[in-house]
């Protein structure tokens, strides 16, 4: 059975707002990528809805507080 950091668990990771330092992704965020940063990376992130012109659906954008995790969301989810 894997350990759960609580503190990461219970913790208020994601934001409502995106701090000017944190960094931009290029990935969309699924519904397994979105699941995969809960359980695997442990810093705060910021998720953006993006609308698209013409379109009926939105996609999201993931922004990290850290740069390395940001480095391994693109890596994982490119």
């Amino acid at each position: 059975m894997n350990d759960i950091n609580l503190l990461t668990w219970y913790g208020q990771r994601e934001l409502k707002f995106c701090p000017n330092h944190f960094t931009k992704t290029s990935a969309i965020v699924t519904d397994d990528a979105y699941d995969w940063i809960l359980e695997r990376l442990s810093g705060r992130f910021y998720i953006k809805n993006i609308s698209h012109l013409n379109m009926f659906y939105n996609d999201r954008q993931v922004y990290f507080e850290d740069p390395k995790e940001a480095t391994l969301f693109e890596i994982t989810w490119s």
